[in-house]
């Protein structure tokens, strides 16, 4: 039977070592709360092998796309430099938007933030930046310390603001991609009167 991985509920029980000393108690839904930020950051950072892959592939087809792109375009066009422009716009640019989905905006999400997330961002012991700690026993004391409640709110907070970013970012996409195919369509049209 395959193992089954914690959930973050599942360190929230408020029948979890009842019987236990204070500190104990303490100490217990500390090493709770660090097993989850490491799974977090674990999941994130496999997260970036998936977002490497698929932007190769991506890239390989988009450079198919662009070296091959100039064939299609007319030697003398109609406004010039201008028109190149436009067609690469409307083309490349759908491309590139998606791509941007896949960029973190977690730097973002905490600036956006950072007046309501002050109360809980003070000891960043669940997405840890380890830069901001001394050594291994200053993160330990912080966490130690934290009010998880507020930490893991204002992590809510982030994240659900990264989740809004994205999915903008994605629907920019979906109407630039629309956007590109009419233009692309209605200009196929219209060739076809002139083809005689």
């Amino acid at each position: 039977m395959p193992e089954v991985q914690p959930s973050i509920l599942d360190f929230h029980r408020p029948d979890a070592a009842i019987d236990a000393a204070p500190d104990q108690n303490k100490r217990d839904y500390t090493d709770r709360m660090l097993l989850a930020a490491l799974q977090e950051a674990q999941v994130t950072a496999r997260s970036y092998d998936t977002k490497a892959q698929i932007v190769g592939v991506g890239y390989i087809l988009a450079l198919n796309l662009v070296l091959h792109f100039g064939d299609l375009l007319p030697t003398h066009a109609p406004l010039g430099p201008m028109f190149y422009a436009v067609v690469w716009g409307i083309v490349i640019l759908p491309i590139l938007q998606f791509g941007h989905v896949l960029y973190p905006s977690r730097t973002r999400a905490e600036k956006e933030l950072l007046a309501k997330t002050a109360d809980g961002s003070e000891r960043r012991v669940y997405y840890v930046d380890p830069d901001t700690f001394a050594d291994l026993k200053d993160f330990v004391q912080q966490a130690l310390r934290a009010d998880w409640t507020l930490v893991l709110g204002a992590e809510l907070l982030k994240t659900s603001r990264v989740r809004m970013i994205k999915q903008v970012r994605f629907r920019r996409g979906l109407m630039m991609t629309i956007v590109s195919f009419i233009v692309l369509g209605g200009e196929q049209f219209v060739r076809s009167f002139t083809v005689t």
